[in-house]
């Protein structure tokens, strides 16, 4: 099933589970639109850092985020690019 939205927290119903106190239940999600990813903080408590003076270009098909204590990257890529990986 194809996803256009992550949600990432601390709450067992997210998509991206973070077992870490300082994240929100619902922190933030990844938002996939018109063959970008955006990060959207959803009120969180301690709200969600993105260190950038200005605004950017992603022209890489990842992004790597630290999330409390937490390290991960998000990747847009195929199904066949999913399974591939998978393989590894």
């Amino acid at each position: 099933k194809r996803k256009d939205k992550v949600i990432l927290g601390r709450c067992t119903h997210t998509e991206f589970r973070i077992n870490d106190i300082s994240v929100s239940r619902v922190h933030a999600s990844l938002i996939h639109s018109n063959g970008q990813i955006q990060l959207r903080d959803l009120k969180s408590k301690f709200g969600t850092l993105a260190l950038l003076k200005d605004d950017i270009e992603v022209h890489e098909k990842k992004i790597c985020l630290q999330i409390g204590r937490t390290y991960a990257e998000a990747a847009l890529m195929t199904y066949q690019e999913y399974q591939n990986l998978k393989k590894k």
